[in-house]
């Protein structure tokens, strides 16, 4: 019973307190879901590369059997093999396809080198370039091809003249160059130019002769287009999450709000009905004497009346007064126990229910 009323009067106390917060709570979550809602993210996009054009070539090396071996058929063609003999395949062809753009027409020019340097102490003092072979097309299916064959007797004997010249003083050297240049248009009216280059030497001895590496080439050519700014959609999940939580506390709010109301009208009519009911208080009033009087008042006046009653059991020698004041309700002096004392008497105020 006293836990309950506790809770009435602690409702009663800070209910109103409680509802306004949860109620000014509910809007500020609403606000911050209307926050979130009108100030969406400005996001960025990253830099893209566009119109990208590759370009590549690959080149072969292949020789066919053309005299008296007795290791392979007369006939048959040897493709990228470690090494060729020269009585047997005099003749090595170089297979090159060059890839470009299929969606466009490319201009492509092809050269093969032949490079001769001569050096002294580690620096050229002399270099000599001739055009093996060349040739230019209009590429609009994307691929070309093209072969460039060298009698390997003719071209090792190119290289005698300057060994001559050159003698004993430095070294001399010599390799194939391969130079693929292109022409590409790009979308925006500008063009994709360059070159794709690749080295290779013929090494020989008396009787074969070599490839000393592979021969190839690519690039991929591309514009880079800037980041931009946008603005990017709310977060509609963090948006839900508030507005369900500003909803929840509104409607507690409400609740707690309309229970202190209806708790407070219902303690309003409780004391109205006590405020009306007359309260009887026994109040023993000890003395030295042994006799009893008994006091009782009612009403809005007060008069009183003394008889001779018994001590209780409690009390010895005292006197007792009935008192019916309806006072002691109006000040809540009807539901507890009063003690007072004086040096020369005490009195206990008691309600008989």
């Amino acid at each position: 019973m006293a836990t309950d009323v506790r809770l009435q009067y602690y409702g009663a106390q800070y209910g109103q307190i409680i509802s306004v917060l949860l109620v000014v709570s509910a809007i500020a979550a609403f606000a911050a879901a209307g926050f979130v809602y009108t100030n969406p993210p400005i996001e960025q996009t990253s830099p893209e590369e566009t119109n990208v054009q590759s370009f590549s070539f690959d080149t072969d090396h292949r020789a066919t059997i053309t005299g008296q071996s007795q290791l392979f058929d007369r006939g048959r063609t040897l493709q990228n093999y470690p090494v060729y003999f020269r009585n047997s395949s005099p003749d090595v062809t170089f297979a090159t396809t060059i890839s470009v753009p299929q969606d466009r027409s490319v201009d492509v020019s092809y050269r093969v080198i032949a490079n001769y340097e001569a050096t002294f102490r580690g620096e050229v003092f002399w270099d000599q370039q001739e055009v093996v072979a060349t040739n230019k097309w209009t590429v609009q299916d994307g691929q070309v091809q093209h072969n460039t064959t060298l009698t390997i007797s003719e071209y090792l004997s190119r290289i005698d003249p300057f060994e001559s010249a050159v003698g004993s003083t430095g070294t001399l050297s010599r390799d194939l160059q391969f130079v693929v240049t292109y022409s590409s248009p790009v979308d925006g009216g500008n063009r994709y130019e360059g070159q794709l280059r690749s080295t290779t030497t013929i090494q020989s001895s008396s009787d074969a002769y070599w490839v000393s590496s592979e021969i190839g080439d690519s690039t991929t050519k591309s514009q880079t287009q800037s980041s931009e700014q946008y603005v990017g959609q709310p977060n509609m999940q963090q948006v839900r999450l508030l507005a369900g939580s500003g909803g929840i506390l509104l409607i507690a709010g409400a609740s707690v709000f309309v229970i202190v109301a209806s708790d407070q009208t219902r303690l309003e009519r409780e004391s109205l009905v006590a405020y009306s009911v007359k309260s009887e208080v026994l109040v023993f009033v000890s003395t030295p004497e042994s006799e009893s009087t008994v006091v009782s008042s009612s009403g809005e006046g007060t008069s009183s009346s003394s008889s001779s009653l018994s001590s209780p059991s409690s009390v010895d020698s005292s006197e007792s007064i009935l008192l019916r004041d309806s006072n002691l309700a109006n000040r809540d002096c009807a539901s507890v126990l009063v003690c007072v004392s004086s040096s020369a008497s005490s009195f206990s105020v008691m309600r008989r229910e």
